[in-house]
């Protein structure tokens, strides 16, 4: 709704202004945030793909789903924030979780690209590409303008349904 469409920016704008980057230039916590974000993929990936395989879904699409879920880093944003203003969480773990959550985030459409590539096409999906085709073709979608008078009769009704 609205209240998320105006905060949700504000809140993650604001948890990105309070990481410290500079502190990734000392090369042990470089090396722990890498550590992290790998840890942190394998994690994700592997959850979701178990899930997928539990699931019924073929390989392939198991490799999709782990691809597409490795992108939820709002929620370790969220927790990593809660965590700072308690205290709990040192900037710097702060600033390498707000890191690995940036990078997950990012690293995830190349790699569901990737994935979605090696998928077949199922039935449903090649009727759903081939109407959208026509209706492509069709005359309305080419439309820029169109002028219509309703009225109640046949041509109203027409117009109406379109």
């Amino acid at each position: 709704g609205i209240i998320t469409a105006l905060f949700m920016p504000v809140f993650f704008g604001v948890a990105g202004l309070s990481a410290d980057l500079t502190v990734l230039v000392d090369p042990q916590l470089a090396l722990l945030t890498v550590a992290l974000v790998v840890i942190a993929s394998i994690g994700k990936f592997g959850g979701a793909f178990i899930g997928a395989e539990v699931a019924g879904m073929s390989r392939a699409e198991g490799i999709a789903v782990g691809c597409g879920m490795n992108a939820r880093g709002s929620t370790e944003v969220i927790v990593a924030s809660i965590g700072l203003s308690m205290g709990v969480l040192s900037h710097n773990l702060f600033t390498m979780i707000l890191t690995m959550a940036v990078i997950t985030t990012l690293a995830m459409p190349p790699t569901l690209r990737w994935a979605l590539r090696r998928l077949p096409i199922g039935e449903k999906e090649k009727k759903r590409l081939e109407r959208e085709e026509i209706d492509q073709r069709g005359f309305v979608a080419n439309l820029e303008r169109l002028l219509v008078v309703v009225d109640e009769g046949v041509v109203g009704r027409f117009a109406a349904y379109l």
